[in-house]
């Protein structure tokens, strides 16, 4: 499963979203309003139907990110007395975050919760 991240993402789509549904159709209208530019109105309605179909497409990106983000919440709620083995050999504390964790420990020197499970690899 690939994790979908639209943090950096989601301002730039809006910025598109608002362009294509608002401010080209307002300049179109008034170009046919002040210019009687005839094919104003064609371009206002490839306009919204671009800036819906990107619309659309992103709320589908989001309802996935949405239910991808409750699977691992649920994940790292039901594995919090454990630590994890990371890409690069490290082990992780999944209650704190701590990188510190050796193969032997039985607990975290940081947070001081007693392991019970050994993650061999990341949910994602």
């Amino acid at each position: 499963m690939k994790k979908i991240n639209s943090n950096d993402l989601g301002g730039k789509v809006v910025g598109v979203i608002v362009m294509f549904c608002f401010i080209v159709p307002v300049l179109c209208y008034l170009l046919r309003k002040l210019f009687g530019f005839i094919p104003a109105r064609i371009l206002i309605i490839i306009s919204l139907v671009i800036g819906g179909c990107i619309s659309f497409f992103s709320i589908i990106i989001l309802i996935i990110e949405f239910r991808q983000d409750r699977k691992l919440d649920m994940f790292y709620k039901n594995h919090r007395n454990s630590k994890m083995q990371l890409e690069d050999g490290i082990l992780e504390c999944q209650n704190c975050g701590n990188r510190k964790i050796k193969e032997n420990d039985s607990f975290c020197a940081s947070c001081g919760v007693v392991f019970t499970d050994y993650i061999d690899k990341a949910p994602y």
